[in-house]
């Protein structure tokens, strides 16, 4: 008898862990494991993705709003030649926008002007073949120095330097729909060539334009991509060409 307690209370002492019960943990170790990782992929995702739609935004705003700053300063350059008789040229008679597309317009602004004449201003959209996407970038030149006031441009290059700066980045390319729409003092749409640009003979009649900023900045992340539009009313850049105010849009 004393034999057979001191067995069964051996047997008892034993201690140790079964297969099933090693089985049940590793699972359930699996389990939480692949709970957390995921919860964090998703969660590095969300924020990639929200960072971007901001960044995309941003980016948009900021390139509108300084377009459409700049654009209000649109200048016939005879209006700053003002009771000059014996000023010539071509651009004493040029309207203020000189070239117009789809992606680009290059015009005359009255900007930081303390006599030096109108700055020739080009807001331009180009490819960028490693991301396929567009770039927006605006392009400053001043008058020659003591042009005034028949004012003269040098060609740009290593001697006549101008100032750049990118907008924006990401811009959607191809840039639809179109980046530039021109309109006339009636708010009637000017008409684009086949190959996207506006008639010469058309220039002076462009008196709004509307912008449209469409970015989506490639990070890898699948994201809409950010829309932001404004029509900007150029109040100078007909005042010379016909007799009656210009219309409110």
């Amino acid at each position: 008898m004393r034999a057979l307690r001191h067995r069964l209370r051996r047997d008892g002492d034993d201690a140790g862990t079964t297969l099933p019960e090693l089985l049940v943990v590793t699972s359930l170790f699996v389990l939480i494991g692949g709970l957390v990782a995921t919860t964090t992929v998703f969660a590095q995702r969300q924020t990639g993705i929200t960072a971007t739609r901001q960044r995309n935004t941003d980016g948009a705003r900021v390139a509108l709003e300084a377009m459409s700053k700049t654009l209000r300063t649109a200048i016939q350059p005879s209006q700053l030649q003002y009771g000059c008789l014996t000023c010539t040229g071509s651009i004493s008679g040029s309207s203020a926008v000189t070239a117009a597309s789809t992606t680009s317009v290059t015009f005359y602004g009255n900007i930081d002007n303390s006599g030096a004449g109108p700055t020739i201003v080009t807001f331009a959209t180009t490819l960028d073949p490693a991301t396929n996407t567009g770039t927006l970038v605006q392009t400053l030149q001043k008058p020659d120095a003591g042009s005034a006031p028949n004012y003269t441009y040098c060609t740009p290059g290593p001697t006549c330097p101008v100032t750049t700066r990118t907008l924006v980045r990401g811009v959607v390319w191809p840039v639809s729909p179109a980046m530039f729409t021109f309109y006339d003092v009636n708010g009637a749409a000017v008409p684009f060539a086949t190959n996207g640009t506006v008639g010469a003979s058309a220039l002076a009649d462009i008196d709004a334009v509307d912008i449209t900023v469409k970015v989506d900045t490639p990070t890898g992340y699948t994201n809409a991509p950010t829309t932001v539009t404004n029509r900007v009313q150029m109040p100078n850049s007909d005042t010379s060409v016909r007799p009656s105010a210009t219309a409110s849009p």
